[in-house]
């Protein structure tokens, strides 16, 4: 038997897929990763109804690097996965502040619920000012 998908969600590219002429879908493990980079993306007040929904990212690209900035960090971007994104079951995040260039980069690995395969996001952000 086929695995059925679990998980769907639009493509935010606004792709359009050449066979149904509608927009694109992410599928799995694909539509989780995007899930969880919106996720992360997002800053205070974007969400509406929601400013609680803030894992800070952005702010933290402009603190100075070190290992008590790396915690925080590490910590905050855990608690908002953990709270917001249920379908993530097990959690692997690695913070990684490049001095030279002040760039932020997030590796992620994770486990979907019910399913044993570990599936790996990077996020790379720098300043743009």
């Amino acid at each position: 038997m086929d695995n059925p998908t679990l998980f769907s969600d639009l493509d935010l590219n606004f792709e359009r897929n050449p066979s149904t002429d509608d927009i694109s879908v992410k599928l799995d493990d694909e539509a989780v990763k995007r899930s969880l980079r919106n996720l992360l993306m997002l800053r205070r007040y974007e969400k509406p109804f929601h400013p609680e929904i803030n894992p800070g990212i952005y702010d933290l690209l402009f603190e100075n690097p070190g290992p008590v900035t790396a915690v925080h960090g590490k910590r905050k971007i855990e608690e908002a996965i953990m709270n917001y994104e249920p379908r993530i079951d097990k959690l692997e995040v690695n913070y990684n502040h490049i001095v030279e260039s002040g760039a932020l980069v997030l590796n992620i690995r994770f486990t979907i619920m019910n399913q044993r395969a570990v599936f790996e996001t990077n996020i790379h952000l720098e300043k743009t000012r």
